[in-house]
């Protein structure tokens, strides 16, 4: 969901769309990845901070392109191209940590963690069907204003929830 802005605007500053699409996917998919490294031996606590950071990751990443799009565009091809995969990689590493939190500390049990596979892989197929109706319809803003909605509903959800944390003993 959440890629989709960051092509638009990584054509708008590069000319190419294919360049654009993968500096974006390659960006997101290494830095989620090494976000998800990251969070091996990390508490639960981390959980709804890493939502939370998700959400702000990606809106000041977004707003820092759209709002110095202009410097951005005086600068040599290859600096423009550095700083999108820069945009993209920070908020792709703080994306990657919850799914793996989620999995390590709330899925216990074979049955949970296939659930939340389906729910993950579901969830994907359905955004990307989204994302492009909402950037017809409505333009590549509202996509990433959905996908840090989405992220903060998600935060918001974990709060709400009789879910309790023993951060002293690393459980849920």
């Amino acid at each position: 969901l959440a890629e989709l802005p960051f092509v638009y605007l990584g054509t708008s500053f590069l000319g190419d769309p294919a360049i654009s699409l993968t500096l974006v996917l390659a960006g997101t998919l290494v830095s989620s990845g090494l976000g998800g490294l990251w969070t091996g031996r990390r508490t639960p606590a981390l959980l709804p901070a890493s939502l939370a950071a998700a959400a702000l990751a990606l809106g000041l990443a977004a707003a820092s392109l759209m709002l110095f799009s202009s410097e951005l565009l005086a600068l040599p091809a290859l600096a423009r191209g550095s700083l999108l995969l820069l945009a993209v990689m920070l908020p792709g590493f703080v994306m990657g940590m919850p799914f793996p939190l989620g999995m390590r500390h709330l899925a216990q049990s074979p049955p949970a963690k296939s659930y939340a596979w389906a729910a993950n892989g579901c969830a994907s197929v359905l955004a990307s069907i989204l994302s492009a109706q909402i950037a017809l319809s409505a333009g590549f803003a509202w996509i990433l204003a959905a996908a840090v909605l989405s992220y903060g509903i998600a935060f918001l959800a974990l709060l709400s929830t009789r879910l309790t944390m023993d951060i002293k003993n690393n459980t849920i």
